[in-house]
C-alpha cells in the first residue's frame, strides 16, 4: 500500500521544469496494483512538447537526419505539407523519456516499439505524449508491461500512434539475484 501511496502522490499533475515542457499523469482509481509493481493497467502519464527550430535542428544534428524538408524553409514550403515537418523520431523520442524518466521509470529496458504515423507534425507546433499501461507480465523474475502510445496535436489530431514494450528489473521479484534477459 505505501508503493501506491507513493505513485499517487509522484503522479499528481506537475510542471517538469523544462523548457518547452509540460507534464501531467492520471492514475486510475480503486485498482489493485499487481504484486510487485507500483502501477496498474490503465494508468498513465502525459507530457507536452514545443518542437521548436533549435529542437528539429539538435535532433538533426543528433540522428544524422538532415534531409531539408525538415530543416530548409523553401524545401518544406515546396513539399507536398506546404512547410517543414519535424522528424517523427523525434516526436516520439519522448516516449523514452516518459519511459526512463516516469512510468515505469528509472531502470526500466525500452524492449521494442511499433510507430504509425497518421499526420505531420510542424515546426512549434506543441505535441501531448501519452502512454497508458495496457498490459503488465509477471510470469519472469522482472516484470514486463506494455503500453499503448499516442502523440497528438493541441487540437487533438492524433499524429503518432504505437505500443511499447519495457522491462522492469527494478521490479525484479526479490529471490533474483540475476535477471535473465534472454
Amino acid at each position: 500500500m505505501l508503493a501506491l501511496a507513493h505513485l499517487h502522490r509522484s503522479m499528481r499533475p506537475q510542471r517538469t521544469g523544462l523548457l518547452f515542457s509540460r507534464s501531467y499523469a492520471t492514475v486510475t482509481e480503486n485498482k489493485k496494483p499487481v504484486s510487485r509493481v507500483p502501477f496498474c493497467v490503465g494508468d498513465s502519464h502525459s507530457e507536452s512538447t514545443q518542437w521548436t527550430d533549435a529542437r528539429v535542428r539538435a535532433f538533426a544534428s543528433l540522428s544524422g537526419d538532415n534531409n531539408p524538408i525538415h530543416l530548409d524553409e523553401e524545401s518544406g514550403r515546396r513539399s507536398m505539407f506546404g512547410q517543414r515537418v519535424v522528424h517523427g523520431h523525434a516526436c516520439a523520442s519522448v516516449i523514452s523519456g516518459i519511459m526512463g524518466r516516469v512510468l515505469p521509470g528509472p531502470g526500466s529496458i525500452y524492449l521494442s516499439q511499433s510507430l504509425h504515423y497518421r499526420a505531420p507534425v510542424f515546426v512549434d507546433d506543441w505535441i501531448e505524449t501519452t502512454v497508458t499501461i495496457t498490459n503488465i507480465c509477471e510470469d519472469r523474475p522482472y516484470p514486463v508491461i506494455t503500453l499503448r502510445t499516442e502523440l497528438r496535436k493541441e487540437d487533438g489530431t492524433l499524429v503518432t500512434e504505437g505500443e511499447a514494450v519495457g522491462m522492469c528489473p527494478q521490479f525484479a521479484a526479490a529471490a533474483s539475484s540475476d535477471l535473465d534477459l534472454e
